[in-house]
């Protein structure tokens, strides 16, 4: 998810820590013998409200 966010959105790599610090929830979707999966949820209004660093706009890639 961190390097979607940086590729698609233009967050830098401190954005993107701030963004999935807080407002992220993750839910365990599978827990079946040694296989287990984790999904991460985000409101993608939220990241009309990051600032980002001069220069960097969505999809601009990292």
């Amino acid at each position: 998810m961190a390097q979607w966010l940086e590729q698609d959105d233009g967050l830098s790599l401190s954005e993107t820590a701030q963004v999935l610090g807080s407002p992220v929830s993750f839910v365990v979707a599978n827990l079946a013998g040694r296989s287990v999966g984790v999904a991460a949820k985000l409101d993608k209004a939220l990241l009309r409200q990051v600032e980002r660093a001069p220069g960097r706009t969505p999809g601009a890639g990292p």
